[in-house]
């Protein structure tokens, strides 16, 4: 320690772990909702019963539609559908939570001042960073994202520090 080959580490607190896992939690449920849409539009095609005819209903009553005269097709996607709303509910369970948390948040709040940035988006980069004077300078934000190189690392070939 006192030979400074170790560096101080910041601990991330309780709330960014559980809002990092909620939005994994939520990331996870959409996910499963959109492989399972595209299971369901799988077999509607194989039972050649895709169209794009009723475009503008929501996908869960476009598929009921279909599946009107179809008993045998019925019995293999009306289950799986019943789980696509039941993960959409979860979701938006999930989006609830995430729009409180951002309410309670100052800092949050006035991020989302910034025009094109929306819960999701604050709620995972103040809970990521949560500490921002700890980064010396703004330009550092992207490389502790992993987004770029450090200023002085192996991405910048040939620039010295000076």
């Amino acid at each position: 320690m006192r030979t400074d080959w170790f560096r101080t580490v910041q601990v991330k607190s309780c709330d960014a772990h559980r809002d990092r896992a909620l939005l994994g939690a939520r990331t996870r449920l959409v996910g499963m909702t959109t492989r399972m849409s595209n299971h369901i539009r799988g077999v509607l095609k194989i039972f050649s019963l895709l169209s794009n005819a009723m475009r503008g209903l929501r996908f869960d009553r476009r598929v009921e539609q279909m599946l009107t005269d179809q008993p045998n097709v019925v019995l293999i996607v009306r289950p799986m559908l019943v789980a696509w709303r039941q993960l959409r509910e979860q979701i938006a369970v999930f989006d609830k939570a995430v729009r409180a948390s951002v309410r309670a948040d100052p800092v949050c709040r006035l991020l989302m001042s910034v025009p094109g940035i929306g819960v999701l988006s604050v709620l995972a980069f103040v809970s990521t960073v949560e500490a921002p004077e700890r980064l010396a300078l703004s330009r550092s934000v992207g490389a502790h994202l992993g987004l770029t190189s450090r200023q002085y690392g192996a991405g910048k070939a040939g620039v010295e520090p000076e």
